[in-house]
């Protein structure tokens, strides 16, 4: 229970941190430029959209590992609050494996949304001829740019009329919508007829986004263990450093 406690107040701590929302936002861009980008090679166009959707993945993970542990554990031990805990009968390894938990909580919210992005992106595919039906898939744009308007929408009413955090606000209910807008389209096909559900389902996109997110737990207890002695910058190099 004490490691439960623990980490939902690092999850909280986490999702409220500005530079959550900075990475979600940054990592969305990326997969709608990802469309355009993969459009330019002589080899399949939608293969290259993979491998940049995978990328980003992991890329976003990576960096949104090493800024939220650094926020969560290295700044608590510099500002000393770290202590009101240990102080009490709680022992340290408890407090690093909740905030370790809590912090993949965090992530894996951020992570889920991108994945429902970039499934919607390869749902979409890359430009394949200058026709309108072959470049625009208007079910997955409609849905998609839908769901970011109501997130943006929700996020700022709560802020401004109930001081809700704008940050969580962002991400639940940013994941909440993408999850209600890809079941949505994955119910449509592109000329608006209802279809089978798993009609445009990948089980390999799956295994890759499993395993893309293992590593990202692989990086993340990295960067808890690094930022237990070390500061942001040096936490991120080190993550760096293992990645590479």
């Amino acid at each position: 229970m004490v490691i439960l406690a623990l980490a939902r107040n690092a999850l909280l701590e986490s999702i409220r941190q500005p530079v959550h929302t900075v990475l979600i936002c940054g990592g969305l861009l990326a997969m709608l430029l990802n469309v355009n980008v993969a459009g330019y090679t002589l080899e399949d166009d939608n293969k290259l959209l993979v491998d940049l959707g995978l990328s980003t993945l992991f890329l976003t993970g990576l960096l949104m590992s090493a800024f939220i542990a650094t926020s969560v554990l290295c700044k608590e031990i510099e500002n000393k609050t770290v202590l009101t805990v240990v102080s009490k009968p709680v022992p340290r390894s408890f407090v690093v494996l909740g905030k370790f938990l809590g912090v993949i909580a965090a992530i894996g919210l951020a992570y889920g949304l991108l994945s429902i992005v970039f499934l919607l992106t390869i749902r979409h595919q890359v430009q394949s001829s200058v026709r309108a039906e072959d470049i625009f898939d208007p079910v997955v744009i409609l849905f998609g740019f839908l769901a970011i308007a109501l997130t943006f929408l929700i996020a700022g009413l709560a802020n401004y009329l109930y001081r809700w955090s704008f940050p969580a606000t962002f991400a639940c209910s940013g994941f909440v919508l993408a999850l209600i807008s890809f079941l949505t389209i994955s119910c449509i096909s592109r000329k608006w007829k209802i279809q089978s559900p798993s009609s445009d389902f990948d089980p390999q996109l799956m295994i890759g986004l499993v395993l893309i997110f293992e590593a990202i737990i692989a990086i993340t207890s990295i960067a808890i263990a690094a930022s237990t002695r070390f500061g942001q910058v040096a936490t991120l190099l080190i993550c760096i450093g293992f990645f590479l």
